[in-house]
């Protein structure tokens, strides 16, 4: 049964819940410094409902704003050293962050007011003149930070470059630290390459990574860093048919991800569509859904996060933001419906020269929030508020 629709009232489920525009608001945040272009903002809520929001300035310096749910300014930013945020997780004590400084990827842990209390440099600090030295450059490096509470430790998981005896070539890490930063069992030295894109979950049992890459171990979107999930068309050299979505993940089912791909049906065809793949509990592919088919329109920066049981679903077109909510097998619960707020963008076809993005978030009561720079020193928070 589809319900909600661009104006009507929802008619499934609870009958006092407003229209789904009606849950749809969106706050303007005048910032101190210049938001640097084209770098992921990324979001991160407590217990307490308030929302850390992490971006990069222009002059080397990653900020983190502090707002209630409503967007609320909860007084002056911690500041941390760092060029990019490529990883972010908001504790009740602190700060946990994934940074770029200059080659080197670095683990920053703070107290609540940006004191530095555990820095580890994870890869970087080096000539790049030997075998096996890692680093970070223009080529992909973004990158996801999470914490499980369960297992007690992170997940860092970022692109970076190592020098082969044939050169330098670019690949994601994968590793596993414990809460004070050291280095645990597990992970990999290298996994996708070229990794264009990461995404990792934890569904309550395990973490599930996923990557967009362009040539290995296949032109595809694969899981794990070899199972492979879908063949995408890549050349090897940087393009590769697939933009990475959300990674959801699900309770005792694996993991749900939207994406966008110009590849379908083992043909390269002149516009995305949106899909959503589901990852069973074993980690191999479930099913892909399609929920656009619009040949003619341009369709691009897959969103995604639960929404309840089901999922909020945005993309652009144009630059029109797209949102959707539907089940697991691409139903249609809320039917797609232009919103009036941003969305960030990445490319049509992902390269490393495009913008990254942070992903859409979910508050303890099951709200999907987002942050987008709208100006030079503005940011616009987006809250879509949960009702059943």
């Amino acid at each position: 049964q589809t319900c909600g629709g661009s104006g009507t009232p929802n008619t499934c489920g609870n009958p006092s819940c407003p229209a789904f525009t009606q849950r749809i608001e969106k706050k303007t945040l005048a910032t101190t410094a210049s938001i640097a272009s084209s770098r992921a903002i990324m979001l991160d809520t407590l217990p307490d409902k308030t929302v850390r929001i992490a971006w990069a300035d222009t002059a080397k310096k990653i900020h983190i704003t502090s707002i209630r749910a409503n967007g609320q300014s909860m007084g002056a930013d911690v500041l941390v050293d760092g060029e990019f945020v490529n990883g972010f997780v908001a504790h009740t004590d602190g700060y946990a962050l994934l940074v770029r400084r200059a080659e080197t990827m670095v683990f920053v842990r703070t107290d609540k007011t940006g004191k530095t209390t555990k820095e580890v440099v994870l890869v970087g600090n080096n000539n790049h003149t030997k075998v096996n030295d890692k680093w970070v450059d223009s080529w992909g490096h973004r990158g996801r930070l999470l914490w499980s509470d369960k297992d007690k430790k992170y997940a860092a998981y970022f692109g970076h470059n190592m020098l082969w005896s044939n050169g330098k070539h670019q690949g994601d890490i994968l590793m596993y630290l414990d809460a004070t930063g050291k280095k645990v069992s597990g992970g990999w030295g290298w996994g996708c390459s070229h990794s264009i894109d990461v995404r990792i979950a934890h569904n309550g049992a395990r973490f599930g990574p996923v990557c967009a890459s362009d040539c290995y171990p296949k032109k595809s979107i694969s899981f794990n860093h070899r199972t492979l999930l879908r063949e995408e068309s890549g050349n090897c050299s940087g393009n590769v048919s697939a933009t990475l979505g959300g990674l959801v993940p699900l309770s005792g089912n694996g993991f749900a991800l939207s994406f966008a791909s110009t590849y379908r049906n083992k043909k390269q065809e002149k516009q995305n569509e949106i899909g959503l793949l589901h990852i069973t509990s074993a980690g191999k592919l479930g099913h892909v859904k399609w929920l656009t088919n619009a040949p003619t329109v341009a369709k691009h920066s897959p969103q995604m996060a639960a929404y309840g049981s089901n999922f909020l679903v945005g993309w652009l077109e144009g630059s029109a933001t797209k949102l959707a909510v539907v089940d697991l097998q691409g139903a249609s619960v809320i039917k797609a419906m232009t919103a009036s707020v941003p969305l960030a963008a990445s490319c049509p076809a992902s390269r490393f020269s495009c913008a990254d993005r942070g992903d859409f978030e979910n508050t303890p009561d099951g709200d999907v929030i987002w942050a987008t720079r709208t100006a030079t020193k503005e940011l616009t928070y987006v809250r879509v508020r949960y009702c059943q």
